[in-house]
């Protein structure tokens, strides 16, 4: 009898990525900014800008972040001590092609080992003066899920280049928070200290192509290039496990015996108890949580928990429809009857 062990999940889509209009105050689509400073904290101002309304709305934004960083820059919490400090520098990030990125870091001091940093970015249609945030681009389930794969594949492949490093390779992109710049064919996140790595690392970037996210091209570290089983008969359920991603943490086996103790099926055992810890099933767990990074339930994860053969990796448990050989959990009651 023959079978297909997993049924591959494919989602293909249209997309069609809203970026700003190549229009803009010249012909390319370049402003002229000028440098200000109020107060000793320095900042950027379009000028010479033919839509007066345009500038306003840009020059606004741009000045209210000196204006905010003057105001705790001279606080009494900082002016307190001689040694504290609340600094601010500002850097053209990119200035063509109709948009306009402008970045501010911000160092602050009030003891300890070392200050902190952060980085704010400011986005525009340089042509209309709107302000552009990261959720006007990364609009879609679709987007944000190629995206995140996309910057969790590079990361993993930075940390795997430089074995003594350490970097957070199962990040997830802050849509509403998260600072970025764009560059001419996509647009690089900006992260702070602790973000993604030490401090000692300092700020970190990752370059996103636009590409990536209109053609959703599968830049994630698979495992299973290929299902290991593809067409076979008298599989035994039983026979197939359910590890973490890392292969480090067993977490049951497809038995459809729901008294073997070791089936995720088992309501009562280990694996398929809503409360253990090592349960895919247990929704605050990290194996189970919409939110943890290993989860079978996290649905833009590109680490979630795997299917193992006879020690061969063959396929996801997982509730990313964009990762290659997953299925979802609730279907693997019945692709476990089906053996």
């Amino acid at each position: 009898m023959r079978k297909y062990l997993l049924s591959i999940l494919v989602v293909l889509f249209s997309l069609f990525i809203v970026f700003p209009s190549s229009t803009a105050s010249a012909a390319n689509g370049k402003v002229t900014l000028k440098s200000y400073s109020y107060k000793g904290q320095p900042y950027v101002q379009v000028v010479n800008h033919p839509n007066k309304n345009a500038a306003s709305k840009m020059n606004k934004a741009l000045k209210a972040h000196a204006v905010n960083a003057a105001s705790v820059a001279n606080s009494s919490d900082i002016k307190q001590n001689k040694d504290y400090y609340y600094k601010t520098s500002v850097q053209t990030a990119y200035n063509k092609q109709g948009a306009l990125s402008v970045v501010y870091y911000s160092y602050v001091y009030t003891g300890g080992i070392h200050d902190m940093q952060w980085v704010e970015s400011f986005n525009f249609n340089s042509s209309n003066g709107n302000r552009i945030y990261m959720k006007d681009f990364l609009d879609s389930r679709t987007k944000i899920v190629r995206a995140n794969v996309y910057l969790q594949s590079i990361l993993e492949k930075r940390s795997q280049a430089n074995p003594g490093s350490i970097l957070y390779t199962d990040t997830i992109i802050d849509i509403q928070k998260g600072t970025f710049f764009y560059n001419d064919k996509g647009f690089t996140l900006r992260f702070n200290p602790y973000e993604v790595a030490p401090f000692s690392e300092g700020f970190v970037d990752v370059y996103i192509p636009y590409d990536i996210i209109v053609n959703g091209q599968n830049t994630a570290p698979v495992k299973p290039q290929k299902p290991q089983i593809t067409q076979v008969s008298g599989v035994l359920a039983s026979d197939i496990h359910v590890y973490s991603n890392d292969l480090k943490t067993f977490l049951g086996t497809l038995s459809t015996n729901t008294y073997d103790r070791d089936s995720i099926f088992n309501e009562y055992g280990t694996y398929g108890s809503q409360y253990n810890r090592l349960s895919i099933w247990n929704s605050y767990g990290n194996y189970g949580s919409s939110y943890s990074s290993e989860s079978a339930f996290n649905e833009y994860t590109s680490t979630p928990p795997v299917l193992v053969y006879k020690g061969e990796v063959f396929g996801y448990v997982t509730s990313n429809t964009y990762l290659t050989n997953g299925i979802l959990p609730s279907k693997l009651l019945t692709f476990a009857e089906s053996l």
